[in-house]
């Protein structure tokens, strides 16, 4: 699917996931208007049934050691012990 008010509720449906649990969490409403239009011109929207899952875990190994550093970091400043953890893996790869 590739209409704006779609993309839109589920580009700020995924936000507020991922973000809920940070101290200062964005939202797509705090980028500018014109900004997010353009971004959701360049998105389609996908729909698939999941018949099967297989996990695989990728750890910003293909990024440099600073933008490793950066996450790392960031997550760490999470109070979640997940992020926390998610770190700590990290740190290993």
């Amino acid at each position: 699917f590739d209409d704006a008010p779609g993309l839109l509720r589920v580009v700020t449906q995924l936000s507020e996931r991922h973000e809920a649990n940070r101290s200062a969490p964005w939202a797509v409403s705090d980028a500018p208007r014109e900004y997010i239009d353009n971004l959701l011109k360049a998105i389609v929207g996908f729909s698939l049934p999941i018949s099967r899952l297989t996990g695989q875990r990728k750890l910003s190994q293909n990024r440099s050691a600073a933008d490793q550093a950066g996450v790392r970091d960031g997550l760490l400043a999470s109070d979640n012990p997940y992020d926390h953890a998610l770190a700590q893996l990290i740190a290993k790869e």
